[in-house]
């Protein structure tokens, strides 16, 4: 119902050729494209149950890429009027042998519309965006994401949440570091990784992952999970369809439980357990200390801790006494051996930085290091490096990838 959320959904459904229809509420204005774009991604019908009235069908995305919030913002977002056609809807459902359906909520998911559904014996799998809607309990699965208004705090939570309600599953997707899915009826966790790429978006990833989830591409809903990290990973890749469509063919026949050791999880709860270490001039007046304010809000979205030392341990001038310096090394010294992985931000070649990069070495700890430029000019501290990245969208994913072979060995 959410018309991005639509079509990010038949196109997934048409690269695996699952057979599915449309049903669409939108502004007067785009119909006819709608119908245009339906027909090129192979639905067999095409419904407009629905008018939106005085809102442009526009969404300003501030990160597509999501190595932080994406930052979603509609225009006239607060001018959300629309006319529901239900008899459209009993009409697009009547006469046809739908098995589920998938509602990508937005703002116009309403009860009367469930129950109509439900009435046909139909399957109802939610994407839930805002906490407003989450009263529409009498539904199959109720899907969430880390990166949703409407998850708070932990899978455990959100199982407990609705365990007396009408839902069947609860999902939880963890970006990239994974999928839960709880069945109350089995009470059973099912987890699956996530395989993770140098993504060019994000944006439809979410929806992509939730059509092949409820798809017949699988033989289990664990093998649907797998499927569906797989595929959401193509569909970041690129823009073009075709090409996705590509890339999705060469792994629909094949055994997806063959993939699953280049998967990474790492569940949502634990990854503030890691001890992430900041290796770099973060001082209030150097460019890196803005650098630093990005990487950790990065971390943040994904739950993770960034120990900054200087903000934590304090700050060396000229004047600090001879015993807080040394009170501040040996705290520095013995963050850097507690730590687990380090972040270092390559910057006006900051001696500190590069001594503590050689510890880190010496402990045969993980460093990842931020350079824009990506330009080094000593071969020694290059080489004491696990990965040189050029911007925080790759900084994230070697990240996962990282925590990620720890997580296995913990």
């Amino acid at each position: 119902m959410r018309l991005g959320g639509i079509f990010h959904v038949a196109r997934a459904l048409n690269s695996i050729g699952q057979e599915y229809s449309i049903a669409y509420i939108s502004p007067k204005y785009l119909e006819k494209d709608i119908q245009s774009f339906g027909k090129k991604l192979s639905a067999l019908c095409t419904f407009n149950i629905g008018t939106v009235l005085h809102k442009p069908n526009v969404i300003c995305i501030q990160e597509s890429t999501e190595f932080s919030n994406q930052g979603y913002e509609e225009l006239n977002r607060d001018q959300n009027q629309f006319d529901l056609y239900e008899e459209c809807l009993e009409k697009a459902i009547k006469g046809n042998k739908y098995t589920d359906a998938i509602i990508t909520s937005g703002e116009f998911l309403n009860q009367r519309f469930i129950d109509l559904i439900k009435s046909h014996q139909i399957s109802v799998h939610i994407d839930f965006h805002h906490e407003e809607i989450q009263d529409l309990i009498d539904i199959d699965t109720a899907i969430f994401s880390t990166s949703g208004e409407s998850f708070s705090n932990d899978f455990k939570s959100l199982i407990e949440k609705y365990r007396n309600n009408k839902i069947k599953r609860v999902l939880l997707k963890e970006n990239r570091g994974g999928s839960r899915l709880f069945d109350y009826q089995l009470d059973k966790i099912i987890a699956a990784p996530a395989f993770l790429v140098n993504n060019l978006h994000s944006v439809g990833v979410g929806d992509c992952y939730n059509a092949i989830l409820v798809s017949e591409l699988g033989k289990s809903m664990y093998e649907n999970m797998l499927y569906a990290s797989q595929i959401a990973a193509f569909y970041s890749l690129t823009m073009d369809h075709e090409e996705f469509c590509k890339d999705v063919e060469r792994i629909k026949n094949r055994d997806i439980n063959h993939c699953i050791t280049n998967g990474v999880q790492i569940f949502w709860e634990d990854r503030s357990k890691f001890k992430i270490y900041l290796a770099a001039p973060d001082f209030p007046n150097n460019p890196a200390n803005k650098i630093a304010n990005r990487v950790e809000k990065s971390l943040e979205h994904h739950n993770f801790k960034l120990f900054r030392p200087i903000i934590e341990n304090g700050l060396i001038e000229n004047n600090t006494p001879l015993k807080d310096k040394i009170r501040i090394y040996n705290n520095d010294l013995k963050h850097i051996k507690d730590s687990d992985l380090c972040i270092a931000i390559l910057h006006d070649d900051d001696p500190g930085t590069n001594v503590e990069i050689g510890i880190f070495k010496a402990l045969n700890k993980k460093i990842i290091a931020l350079s824009y430029n990506n330009h080094l000019n000593n071969f020694f501290l290059e080489n004491s490096i696990n990965k040189i990245v050029t911007n925080e969208k790759e900084l994230i994913m070697y990240l996962f990838i990282y925590l990620g072979e720890l997580n296995e060995k913990i």
